[in-house]
């Protein structure tokens, strides 16, 4: 964006897009702004942006971690059949 005349104390508003690469890992990432002009710059402003995922990973771990257990207590229940232990549970 090109400002080319501003008055004394005068604001300018303008909008910064940023774009995230799609392999960038997610967390919070630091931006430095300045402006810069033919009689004076500022000074650098920092700005914090956070990149989240759009996939739900939590989602998919804990219902990864759920089917693998189901497997898991599935194969231990077969081998203990085959083996022809009895496990009884007492209440």
């Amino acid at each position: 964006m090109d400002v080319t005349f501003l008055e004394a104390m005068a604001n300018v508003d303008f909008t910064l897009r940023v774009s995230a690469d799609s392999n960038l890992t997610p967390g919070d990432y630091i931006i430095q702004v300045q402006a810069q002009g033919n009689e004076i710059n500022t000074s650098i402003r920092e700005f914090t942006i956070s990149v989240s995922s759009q996939i739900p990973w939590t989602a998919i771990i804990v219902a990864i971690a759920v089917v693998v257990t189901a497997i898991v207590v599935l194969v231990v229940q077969s081998l203990i059949r085959k083996a022809g232990v009895q496990v009884k549970i007492r209440k």
